[in-house]
């Protein structure tokens, strides 16, 4: 059915249909009669008789197909005015998650969450950039690819988020639990992650570059591939993280926690990085011989990780 023939179909009122039935009826009752009269023999008592069963029975069956035609159609199109209320209270609700008042993009997410609409792909591609989500529970919402430059996401609950390949440029992460987030191709560049919770979260190909990690718990995070170019990651805690092919051009890595030198011989490149000991890599090609060199003499704990600089030292 065309479109043009459904608005046309949704058009019929009951009431043309009664008159359809009427002129049918009508129609029926001429041919009848023009026959009877026309015939040899007129038996007025005989036609009527006859004309009474056959029309009770055809009135009946109109009578049921009517009912039936009703109660589909009837049917149908409630559900479909239902679904376009349903999806108008979706979309209104969405935008009211990107306000920039707290309490009103917070009330809107815990309606999305009530709805099931914060995991179903709702949120696919979502422009919620500039949204005062400050304290939200987001966990285990779906936001890829989302656009979430410039919101306030302060303390708020991004446990088991989907949020890979999103925008998170300028956002504002302080205090939030990023456990296992699924985080991959995100751009985070500059952020201030100082301190979060990204245990067991996936990094995988993230753009991370200058970001602040000073602190983070990356226990069992994934960063294959991840640029982590200038990042700090001072006393960052990355008791099996891995690093494979990951970049950490000029990185600093002092004082980082539970680092064993086989996360580091993954790394795709320490160039001029900073090391857990505070030793500092040499800034040319000859980085990776350096690097070498300083896993035979690196002090080791009795796990055999590398023994981080202390939280006071300083150079002298």
């Amino acid at each position: 059915m065309t479109a043009r023939e459904k608005r046309r179909s949704e058009g019929i009122t009951n009431r043309a249909v009664i008159y359809t039935l009427l002129g049918f009826f009508a129609g029926a009752v001429s041919v009848s009669l023009a026959s009877h009269v026309f015939s040899q023999q007129v038996n007025w008592w005989a036609w009527l008789d006859s004309f009474a069963q056959n029309f009770g029975t055809e009135i009946f069956g109109a009578y049921l197909t009517f009912l039936l035609i009703e109660v589909l159609v009837g049917g149908r199109r409630g559900r479909e005015a239902e679904a376009r209320r349903t999806e108008e209270r979706k979309q209104w609700l969405i935008r009211q998650m990107r306000s920039r008042v707290n309490e009103e993009a917070v009330q809107a997410t815990e309606e999305m969450r009530v709805a099931g609409w914060l995991w179903d792909g709702s949120l696919y591609e979502a422009a919620l950039f500039g949204a005062n989500l400050e304290g939200a529970n987001l966990s285990g919402a779906a936001l890829v690819r989302a656009n979430l430059r410039g919101a306030n996401l302060h303390g708020a609950d991004l446990t088991a988020t989907h949020l890979m390949g999103a925008d998170l440029r300028h956002t504002n992460l302080k205090g939030a639990s990023l456990v296992e987030a699924d985080l991959r191709k995100v751009t985070l560049s500059g952020a201030d992650l100082e301190g979060l919770s990204l245990r067991e979260a996936n990094l995988g190909e993230a753009n991370l570059r200058e970001a602040n990690l000073a602190g983070a718990d990356l226990r069992w995070a994934r960063l294959g591939g991840t640029d982590l170019s200038g990042a700090n990651l001072e006393q960052a805690y990355m008791a099996r993280t891995n690093l494979y092919q990951a970049t950490l051009v000029e990185a600093n890595l002092t004082g980082a926690r539970s680092v064993s030198p086989d996360q580091l011989r993954m790394a795709r490149s320490l160039f001029a990085a900073t090391l857990p000991d505070g030793t500092v890599l040499p800034a040319d090609p000859g980085w990776r011989d350096a690097l070498d060199a300083w896993l035979q003499i690196v002090a080791l704990d009795r796990n055999g990780l590398v023994k981080p600089a202390a939280p006071d030292d300083e150079d002298e």
